[in-house]
């Protein structure tokens, strides 16, 4: 426990910095609008900015690695400062799942099922025309199967989570898997900043932005901060969007790992079904549940105070303190150096899926 103080006491400070910046009373972080303050620049967009700036910086180590491995769906480079490697990795790692399951105290059930409804089939669409598109893209430019495969079920489903899922699956080596990773974690760092600027220059609903962010978005961090950038309704959108991608990673999985079997069956590997499906979709489904039955009304009456409330701004200060621990475990000279073809691939694959959300977004009359 001891080792975890110093890396938690860092993303703590760096979210309560963040939430102070974010209502500086100067524009762009306040600006007066129909008689009240809003502040469109979200803590977590700013925590994760930190976050980056610091751990490229002052907390980088000197010692080189090429290691690179997942961090809940961003690439790690364990170039952080071992004084707070531990607890910055837990606050990415226990942090981030324990936020959005507190989100789900201010979900209602119905709302949730219409939301997800509509995004479903936007997600099905959007998922069949990336997975054809980016294979499509990654033959066009000689990328071998393996690598192919990594790239596209990243951009499908949930970025190095997903890519991290099927590595030992399909007998990709450790370069393959560190390049994919790469690629759409740069990919979704970059959709973070530019996302909000797009549905705001659209001038997409918050619903519509909660659908194109989640549908488009790689990892759930960046999904999160892109989508609660813009506002809290955008952001639980996104997240119910991003939900519904995350479950049919498992099919995804199989599927590819079918594709590359080996003639020898014991090369198979085996992992039971909450590697492929994470425990905390169904506690935050159980919280949505809960909700939506009134417990959490009940229990503001019997305590006097607004329990629902309080769990949605402990969620927010979480994901907070996960997004800084997201930025400090961010090497930018990772992501950016770790191969051409598959940049570009990644890069193609994520506009003509950005595009063509947008595009079936208006046709289901949603613009």
């Amino acid at each position: 426990m001891k080792k975890l103080i110093p890396g938690l006491s860092l993303t703590f400070l760096i979210a309560f910095i963040s939430y102070l910046i974010s209502h500086l009373p100067i524009k762009p972080f306040t600006i007066h609008k129909h008689g009240i303050d809003i502040h469109p620049i979200e803590p977590l967009i700013i925590s994760i900015v930190l976050g980056i700036i610091l751990g490229n910086s002052l907390l980088k180590k000197n010692q080189k690695t090429s290691n690179i491995e997942n961090l809940n769906g961003v690439i790690n480079s364990k170039y952080l400062n071992k004084f707070f490697l531990n607890g910055v990795k837990y606050s990415a790692n226990a942090l981030l799942p324990l936020g959005i399951i507190f989100m789900g105290a201010k979900f209602d059930l119905y709302d949730l099922m219409k939301i997800s409804g509509s995004a479903l089939v936007i997600n099905l669409l959007c998922m069949i025309m990336a997975y054809f598109s980016t294979i499509y893209i990654c033959n066009k430019l000689k990328l071998d199967s393996k690598m192919s495969t990594l790239i596209t079920i990243g951009t499908v489903i949930c970025g190095s989570s997903a890519i991290a899922a099927t590595s030992p699956v399909i007998k990709a080596n450790e370069t393959q898997t560190s390049i994919a990773m790469a690629v759409v974690s740069l990919y979704g760092l970059i959709a973070i900043f530019t996302f909000p600027l797009i549905g705001n220059y659209l001038g997409l609903t918050d619903l519509q932005y909660g659908i194109f962010s989640g549908a488009v978005i790689q990892a759930v961090p960046q999904v999160l901060a892109a989508g609660f950038a813009v506002s809290i309704f955008a952001g639980q959108v996104a997240t119910v969007v991003k939900m519904v991608r995350i479950l049919l990673l498992g099919p995804m999985v199989v599927l590819s790992g079918i594709k590359h079997r080996q003639e020898s069956e014991d090369k198979a590997i085996k992992r039971p079904w909450h590697y492929y499906c994470p425990r905390f979709i169904f506690y935050f489904l159980f919280m949505v549940i809960l909700n939506s039955l009134g417990f959490f009304n009940w229990c503001s009456k019997f305590l006097h105070l607004d329990v629902g409330s309080i769990l949605l701004n402990a969620s927010f200060y979480l994901m907070t303190m996960a997004m800084a621990a997201i930025g400090l475990n961010t090497d930018l000279k990772s992501l950016i150096n770790q191969g051409g073809k598959p940049l570009l691939a990644g890069g193609i694959a994520m506009i003509i899926l950005g595009v063509f959300c947008l595009l079936v977004l208006y046709l289901y009359h949603f613009i």
